[in-house]
């Protein structure tokens, strides 16, 4: 019985380990891979149906580590 709880904590804890290592893994990655987005501003422009159309424009740019 002891033996056996021995066993499966020693498993657990190894997965618990492998778990976190990967996590850390990948939210590095998504860093390394941030982007970032500049943007202009709102223009407004009036639809002749009387409605309001908003729009801009956005550029991706690579962020700096």
């Amino acid at each position: 019985m002891i033996s056996e709880m021995v066993i499966w904590g020693f498993f657990s804890a190894m997965g618990w380990m492998a778990a976190n290592w990967t996590v850390d893994q990948v939210i590095q990655e998504k860093k390394k891979e941030k982007e970032e987005q500049v943007c202009s501003d709102w223009k407004e422009e009036k639809m002749p149906d009387g409605t309001i159309h908003r729009s801009r424009t956005c550029n991706t740019i690579q962020a700096s580590p």
